[in-house]
């Protein structure tokens, strides 16, 4: 793969935008959800997950960049993403606590749980060996169309063979620019889709 085209994968399937996909697909092919929340709720919730999980993750690598704490905005080393990953996790924490205050339904409470849960545990990795968080956003959106498919009754086989596709494209991407190992790659999409699963579907 020409390292072009597997740089744009790296940026259009970034882990930032796959976990804001994998919150908005929730939002819609949930039944409750769905028929539950009206149009200015959907974007409320959309925006304040994109900004709180997105936009501030981001703010603080841009600053870090800036301050010259890390020598690139992609990361590339595992000490640079300690930080970002912190926030990360501490966001959709709160995130869960927020929401459970609010009393939302438990379907986004249990979201934002498991996906706190899966940057801690990246993060805890992270400290003894680099995980592709590309693959670990795609395995968690992988298992939560996994549990999609259980409990709302949809054929999810094109959607899953789909984002398998796309992941495998991505996953490649990751190769061709030496970012990661094979075995990095596939455990990080292993650890996204077994939590996601787990914590999704309890």
């Amino acid at each position: 793969m020409h390292k072009s085209v597997a740089f744009f994968l790296s940026v259009i399937f970034h882990p930032v935008f796959t976990n804001l996909l994998s919150f908005t697909l929730l939002l819609k092919w949930d039944a409750y959800l769905s028929a539950r929340l009206s149009g200015t709720a959907w974007w409320f919730y959309v925006l304040y997950v994109f900004i709180t999980t997105a936009i501030i993750p981001l703010v603080i690598v841009v600053l870090r960049k800036w301050m010259g704490f890390t020598n690139s905005i992609m990361l590339t080393e595992s000490e640079d993403r300690h930080v970002p990953y912190i926030t990360t996790a501490t966001c959709y924490l709160f995130g869960y606590y927020f929401f459970r205050e609010m009393h939302v339904p438990e379907v986004m409470q249990a979201y934002m749980l498991a996906s706190a849960t899966i940057m801690v545990a990246v993060l805890a990795t992270n400290f003894f060996v680099k995980i592709s968080a590309h693959a670990t956003a795609l395995g968690a959106l992988f298992g939560l169309l996994l549990v999609l498919s259980r409990t709302t009754g949809m054929d999810m086989r094109l959607v899953l063979c789909g984002v398998a596709g796309i992941a495998g494209l991505v996953l490649t991407a990751r190769l061709a620019l030496n970012a990661h190992t094979h075995a990095q790659l596939y455990g990080g999409f292993m650890v996204g889709a077994l939590l996601m699963v787990l914590i999704m579907g309890a």
